[in-house]
């Protein structure tokens, strides 16, 4: 009986999307946040032309970056604009806090957890109705060096992103997060699938003790992309 457990709980490990060389690619026109198997060289790897590596899709999340168009903030990921007229998209880098996500590549780094005090009814309360008021008078530069808004607009756990080829002017502050509504300042917003998220990534870190590299792409993707059979690892 313990051999059989052994061997199930080897095959889950095996099985794990955590378990293979990775990269994540944010696919704006389809609001999706695609992990995508490929091997050790392209996962590390920073191609000059941003060119996608090959790669296979193992798992995709509801993603989302840029503000509503509705003023009333509908819970609806489709209510995300998604239309990026001809050309606008080399421009991101001029959209401070308006997003959505300049495309590009960059690494992630930096996983947090929120602290325990904002988790709370009354601590979150505060951070949203006190702290988050007050930051309007604070320098830019410095309004992404807390929680604020609280859960509602960061949900429990964040990635910074770090550009890396990624032309993003004098933009900063970029991070794949949860929250309660979709639709962010710039950053990629998964709301209730970020604990999901994240036990995925914190499991890849730790067995290949570095960072993931993320693929920001406005372009549709090739027909074949992400139906590879044979990656090899």
């Amino acid at each position: 009986m313990q051999k059989l457990l052994n061997e199930w709980r080897a095959y889950l490990k095996e099985s794990s999307i955590s378990g293979k060389p990775a990269f994540l690619l944010f696919h704006f026109p389809s609001k999706k946040l695609h992990w995508v198997e490929t091997d050790i060289a392209s996962a590390s790897k920073t191609p000059e032309d941003n060119t996608l590596p090959k790669g296979k899709i193992v798992k995709s999340w509801t993603a989302t970056s840029g503000k509503p168009t509705i003023p009333a903030l509908d819970p609806e990921p489709e209510n995300v604009d998604d239309y990026i007229p001809y050309g606008i998209a080399a421009a991101l880098k001029d959209m401070p806090y308006k997003g959505p996500l300049p495309p590009g590549l960059y690494y992630t780094r930096d996983p947090e957890d929120m602290p325990w005090y904002w988790k709370n009814k009354f601590g979150n309360m505060i951070n949203r109705h006190i702290i988050t008021r007050a930051y309007k008078y604070v320098d830019a530069a410095k309004r992404f060096t807390n929680w604020r808004g609280g859960k509602a607009a960061w949900g429990q756990w964040r990635v910074w992103l770090e550009p890396n080829n990624a032309d993003v002017g004098k933009r900063s502050g970029f991070t794949i997060h949860g929250g309660k509504i979709w639709g962010s300042s710039g950053c990629i917003d998964l709301t209730n699938q970020i604990l999901d998220f994240k036990s995925d990534y914190m499991a890849y870190t730790k067995k290949y003790g570095s960072h993931m590299s993320l693929y920001s792409v406005y372009d549709p993707l090739p027909e074949d992309f992400g139906k590879a059979a044979r990656i090899q690892t």
